[in-house]
């Protein structure tokens, strides 16, 4: 308690100081100073967007006590790399297309692989290596209903699409509701109704819900289409074939923009934000935070290492449930809550081979991915994983590196009967993304306060790097606007007349 006293009383001192020097040299334009609490895809994005719009005249601070790029990260396996978390782009994905033109980025060799639809004791359906037998099993197993479910992905990507004109115009939402109304005034609905109900009214049968519907929503989410219906379209885009990754490793998309963007990175763990100046339009912050470090910290120890820092405006691009985050806020307009929970999900790297006993399949059999519809089994989907330079396909029928998704650890026991020939593992066990509930749905709200956003509210709605992406636009533009006190700003501005 005495540390947070001080704390607060330093902060407060330090924006007394910090005031009388803009009165000081009131003929001097002062850069606007921001700080952005997380250097994921999401933080570092609206870094880069908050030059654009400012001109890159803002002195913006990033501080991230683990890895930047967040959840986008990579493993090394046998001498080579492989991506653990946000693995996947959409090729609708308007900002991450740009961003890797605006970064001199490659994309990645993209290799056909063969899945099949498993119920834990035999495939109720396998792809063909011939498009065309394909399709043909997919209409005999689910009539016209497959169609329907492939409309309405149609559909709502061309929605979705509307997102990106909004942005350009310069337009803000509060607030998840309001943004998902501005791509279609449908959408706000769908917040509220599970995947399965919503694709029921549409026409979609129950054995298409069932089993390619949860597929997707076991392999992107790690869980069932009793997730709210939003987030259920995007697992439904993700299955894709046109999906596409970053050679080299998404991660490089964040670990380029903050380059790009000129921040100044700071690895220290962030522990209060403070609001200031509470009688005056334009509030300040300051922002207290420790070094990042290994071990546990006493009080002693985080009073000599704290440090306070003055800001005009902070960006959260970080969760802030109580699982994931011990941020706390000061002097704030309202009190804070932040509700729900991260789904924990276990990703396992096998370099191996799939044991095909276990799966039914003969020893001429090939197959490269297993995508669980039984919510029972221990695990969700086993993926291939290809190396993030690799420059060709390679034999699939041999020794190769695939990620498992499962709720919990995978015993020994368990990645034997998934695979034999183990030469190695990796292990990464994180909380990826919110436990959806479409009868608990969590407010996403992006402005907590003038001058105070939190960007990763987004999640609430979808979590995937293009989402995050919309959310970095967003705050940036809501952050421009409070901070020029110019409601049109970041508005395209009108040709003048010859």
């Amino acid at each position: 308690m005495k540390l947070i006293l001080w704390v607060i009383g330093a902060s407060l001192y330090f924006s007394n100081v910090h005031c009388e020097l803009k009165k000081s040299q009131s003929n001097y334009v002062e850069p606007h100073r921001i700080a952005i609490i997380g250097g994921g895809v999401g933080g570092a994005a609206a870094a880069y967007f908050l030059q654009e719009l400012m001109e890159g005249s803002a002195l913006i601070d990033a501080y991230e006590s683990g890895h930047v790029g967040g959840r986008l990260a990579t493993i090394e396996i046998n001498g080579k790399f492989y991506e653990t978390g946000g693995s996947i782009i959409h090729p609708s994905n308007a900002y991450m297309e740009y961003f890797v033109k605006v970064l001199g980025l490659e994309k990645k060799l993209s290799c056909p692989t063969s899945a099949g639809l498993y119920d834990g004791t035999s495939f109720v359906l396998r792809d063909s290596s011939w498009q065309v037998v394909t399709l043909a099993r997919l209409f005999w197993r689910y009539g016209l209903s497959i169609y329907r479910l492939d409309a309405a992905n149609k559909q709502m990507l061309r929605f979705f699409q509307r997102i990106y004109e909004a942005q350009a115009r310069g337009e803000t939402f509060m607030d998840g509701r309001e943004l998902l109304k501005a791509m279609d005034p449908s959408f706000p609905a769908l917040l509220s109704q599970t995947t399965r109900e919503h694709l029921q009214h549409l026409g979609v049968s129950s054995t298409v819900i069932n089993e390619v519907v949860t597929a997707v929503t076991l392999a992107n989410y790690g869980q069932t289409p009793d997730v709210h219906a939003f987030v259920g379209a995007i697992s439904v885009a993700a299955a894709s074939p046109e999906l596409w990754a970053v050679k080299g490793g998404n991660k490089q998309i964040p670990e380029l923009l903050l380059g790009k963007a000129r921040v100044s990175l700071l690895r220290r763990h962030v522990t209060d934000v403070i609001v200031t100046n509470v009688s005056q339009s334009l509030h300040t912050f300051m922002v207290n935070s420790v070094e990042t470090s290994g071990g546990t910290q006493d009080e002693s120890t985080e009073a000599q290492d704290l440090r306070v820092q003055p800001y005009d405006a902070v960006i959260v691009a970080a969760p802030l449930t109580a699982d994931t985050s011990n941020i706390n806020f000061h002097n704030t307009t309202s009190k804070f809550s932040f509700p729900g929970h991260y789904q924990r999900i276990i990703a396992t790297l096998v370099l191996g081979r799939i044991r095909k006993q276990t799966f039914g399949l003969s020893i001429d059999d090939s197959l490269d991915e297993i995508f669980a519809i039984n919510p029972d089994l221990f695990y969700n989907a086993i993926g291939l994983l290809e190396n993030v330079d690799i420059e060709k396909c390679s034999n699939l029928d041999t020794i190769v590196v695939h990620k498992v998704f499962s709720r919990l650890p995978l015993t020994e026991y368990q990645i034997n009967m998934l695979f034999d020939q183990v030469i190695d593992t990796k292990i990464v066990d994180w909380r990826a993304y919110p436990h959806y509930n479409a009868s608990e749905h969590q407010p996403a709200l992006f402005e907590l306060q003038p001058g105070l956003y939190h960007l990763n509210a987004i999640e609430w709605l979808g979590s995937a790097m293009e989402m995050s992406a919309i959310a970095a636009k967003n705050v940036a533009l809501l952050a421009f606007k409070h901070l020029t006190q110019n409601s049109a700003a970041g508005s395209p501005q009108p040709k003048e007349e010859l």
